[in-house]
């Protein structure tokens, strides 16, 4: 699969994109944000969101830890993320739990979880 990717580019895009390191293979995640009152997981793959309510994910409470994401910016000053509707997120996903390196959680002991750093992204 070969995927183009075109956007415009400020002047200042010049200088991140300068300064950033990028793997040359990205991934892409399409998530929706889910406002929970927790310091978790709080973007998810929408099919698993519904799919839980439909009762094909089990009962009780959607599980964050299994389907969740945390999301961070991979380029430091990156513009703000719309929370309504579907993202398209560019980037690389961790290969192990943790936190996002930007995290604030007011929770001491936060569950970890699974880390998409992204690079680029456009509301769906």
């Amino acid at each position: 699969m070969f995927i183009i990717i075109s956007c415009g580019i400020t002047e200042s895009d010049k200088q991140l994109e300068k300064d950033a390191v990028i793997s040359e293979v990205l991934d892409t995640l399409e998530l929706m944000y889910v406002a929970y009152a927790c310091d978790c997981q709080k973007w998810v793959i929408e099919h698993d969101y519904e799919a839980y309510y439909r009762g094909e994910r089990g009962q009780g409470v959607f599980d964050l830890d299994q389907y969740g994401y945390y999301i961070e910016p991979g380029i430091p000053g990156m513009k703000e993320i719309p929370y309504s509707g579907r993202i398209r997120f560019y980037g690389k996903l961790r290969s192990n739990n943790d936190w996002p390196a930007d995290a604030d959680f007011i929770d001491d002991d936060p569950p970890k979880g699974k880390v998409f750093t992204y690079y680029h992204f456009e509301k769906l």
